[in-house]
């Protein structure tokens, strides 16, 4: 007994030296835990907690060698779990309570398309009809239908008659939560209007809506000098503004695996930053400045690092590339004190800050696949030139590009499968002869555009940006037409990302015969996944459609309304059917579903097996199961039966998610 206590006590010990990376991890659990308690912390808790952590603290002088071990990781957690709750209060505003329709004035803040392909505004100092203004959301997104009207442009006053409503929960319990990704953008209510938009006045928000207008007036001198079919790509990926995407091409890149492209991240972040960076040291090399006035590695990652920050601004400061921002600050500071820039320790560095300024960062699938990818590939590269003899070092480059893209495929697509229900089979292959072209001319184009533009030769870099995203384009088409290029996958159970990504932490980062636990834990997850079972009944929570799961697929009560959240349903049972197809298998008897008008005020006789779901006032008769979802806030719902169809179990997304500050 005393042997085998040693035996662990010198495992323990042997992670000292990995104590740093373990501490983001650790930090990273305090948030998700944050996210899963019942109930929210208030500032009084949150205080309390933090003196707990001081009092930790203080106390670790005392301790053990594993004890200190044992109590830095807790104050990790407890720093997580604050961090996560002073975020959600900070970003606390008045959240719509019911449905409104008239009047809605504002600053619009951002222009750009949903996942239905309809333009969107944001707008904030929001002033509307017949609610007080203590009341009344600081912003809200409201979708438009056609183009953007004229004059309607970022930092313009407008007025408009729209619908709307608060943010909707998961379309089904444990799915995604609209509601809490949009509680921490401070977006209030969303909408939509049919009518004409009017502004104001012809003066723009200077003030507050600099880096916006830059963004826009950036977006336009892109488009200005490319064609449609890479104008609206290349004003994506330089500007990121994606109102001008054509749908059709986002979905072949989804199919392809390059939609990761689209979005501003650490490949875009870092390409920047790394051709400034090096043009900076080859343009210093060229001057040959004195021998110790400048250090040009220095100066040149000062220069990347300012360049970052204009783009991160011009961009508009999306989460993502606040991210990958905070992660290319923490590589280009390595260089400034002389550390290693590709490290464990930098991944960690940097997943730690961006965990204490945006908690919220954990639960979203850019987080998890970018730093799944980095920590792979980092780990991968300590290796990376063992694997090659001597007269074999010309290998280098082209292996580097393909285990470079193989590893981070293989790590992320898992998670990427979590979130989006589709595998690209093909994936790999498309990134071999994308990524390529990404980093050698459009990067490199698009900043010598860039450069150009003071002096009216704009033009010649975007020639290369052009040739570049039609080879793109082209290599997303083709693969996309392919059959066998994507396949659907079921959504999994909630736990599946966090037990994969903790067994993956582990396999990586433990040192000693404990990776196997890791590799257990991995082992766990996809058998849990592949057990799940998808519900047999999904209710949606406004009672505007009921899905009842059949051998030809899910079927769907009605043909038309809710749209998004019948598609997020054939989407996570992996169902290629559609919608007039959904709802030509309808032939539920047990489930009567009552939602138009001309049925109000009906009597309705059921039986005891029978489920009624009604948006609209019916008398109910009998001893069936009724959900009247006019009146009882359940949110989305989601039934279970046996093979005789009797009810074995019921979860509502309001007991899946709790009673967050954001459901409420």
């Amino acid at each position: 007994m005393v042997k085998t206590s040693l035996s662990l006590a010198k495992l323990f010990l042997d992670q000292r030296d990995h104590l740093f990376h373990w501490c983001a991890v650790f930090l990273g659990i305090g948030v998700g835990c944050y996210f899963l308690l019942p109930w929210d912390l208030v500032w009084f808790e949150i205080f309390v907690l933090g003196i707990c952590a001081v009092v930790i603290c203080l106390l670790i002088g005392k301790m053990t060698v594993l004890a200190q071990m044992a109590a830095i990781l807790m104050v990790m957690v407890i720093v997580g779990i604050c961090s996560a709750g002073v975020r959600t209060n900070w970003v606390a505003a008045p959240v719509l309570g019911w449905p409104y329709y008239g009047n809605v004035r504002g600053v619009v803040t951002k222009i750009d398309r949903s996942a239905s392909d309809a333009l969107r505004l944001t707008i904030k100092d929001v002033v509307v009809d017949r609610i007080s203004q203590p009341r009344t959301p600081k912003r809200v997104r409201i979708a438009l239908y056609g183009e953007i009207p004229e004059g309607v442009l970022i930092g313009k006053d407008v007025s408009l008659v729209a619908f709307l409503m608060p943010p909707q929960g998961p379309a089904e319990p444990e799915g995604f939560d609209f509601q809490r990704y949009i509680w921490f953008m401070g977006i209030g209510a969303v909408g939509y209007t049919k009518k004409p938009v009017t502004v104001l006045n012809k003066a723009s928000s200077w003030r507050h809506m600099f880096w916006a207008q830059r963004q826009e007036q950036f977006s336009t001198f892109i488009r200005a000098h490319l064609p449609d079919l890479t104008g609206g790509l290349a004003a994506a990926l330089m500007a990121g503004d994606r109102s001008y995407l054509d749908q059709t091409l986002v979905e072949d890149l989804r199919r392809s695996n390059l939609a990761h492209l689209l979005a501003i991240s650490g490949l875009h972040m870092g390409l920047l930053c790394s051709v400034v960076f090096t043009a900076v040291r080859f343009l210093l090399v060229f001057l040959r400045p004195s021998q110790g006035l400048v250090d040009g590695k220095k100066l040149a990652a000062i220069f990347a690092l300012a360049f970052g920050a204009t783009y991160l601004l011009i961009t508009g400061a999306s989460v993502s590339t606040q991210r990958s921002f905070i992660m290319v600050s923490v590589m280009l500071a390595a260089v400034l004190v002389d550390r290693r820039v590709m490290s464990l320790r930098m991944v960690s560095l940097a997943a730690m800050v961006i965990l204490l300024v945006r908690p919220e960062s954990l639960v979203g699938p850019g987080f998890q696949m970018s730093f799944a990818a980095t920590l792979a590939l980092v780990v991968t590269f300590k290796r990376f030139n063992s694997w090659f003899p001597h007269k074999f070092t010309w290998a280098k480059g082209p292996a580097a590009l393909f285990v470079s893209s193989f590893v981070a495929g293989l790590a992320t697509a898992p998670i990427s499968a979590a979130h989006f229900n589709q595998i690209s089979q093909l994936g790999l292959f498309a990134n071999l002869l994308s990524v390529p072209m990404m980093s050698l001319l459009v990067a490199p184009c698009a900043l010598l555009a860039v450069v150009l533009a003071p002096l009216g030769l704009e033009a010649i870099g975007f020639v290369g940006v052009d040739y570049g995203l039609r080879w793109i384009v082209f290599v997303a088409q083709y693969v996309s037409s392919l059959d066998y290029a994507a396949r659907l996958v079921p959504m999994p159970p909630w736990y599946f990302v966090p037990l994969f990504s903790l067994g993956m932490l582990i396999i990586l980062l433990w040192q000693g015969w404990g990776k196997s636990f890791g590799m257990l834990a991995v082992i766990v997850s996809f058998v849990a996944w592949i057990a799940t079972e998808r519900p047999d009944i999904l209710i949606e929570a406004r009672g505007e459609l009921v899905g009842v799961m059949t051998e030809e697929g899910r079927s769907l009560s009605k043909e038309k309304g809710a749209g998004f959240v019948a598609d997020i349903w054939m989407e996570n049972d992996a169902q290629v059917s559609t919608r007039t197809e959904a709802f030509a298998n309808w032939q539920s008897e047990d489930i009567l579903h009552f939602w138009s008008k001309k049925d109000e005020g009906r009597v309705i006789s059921c039986e005891s097996q029978q489920i009624i779901v009604s948006k609209i006032d019916v008398a109910v008769r009998g001893d069936c199961l009724h959900y009247d979802l006019r009146r009882a806030p359940y949110g989305s719902i989601a039934i279970w039966t046996d093979d005789a169809g009797r009810i074995e179990r019921i979860k509502t997304a309001k007991t899946a998610s709790y009673h967050r500050i954001w459901t409420r």
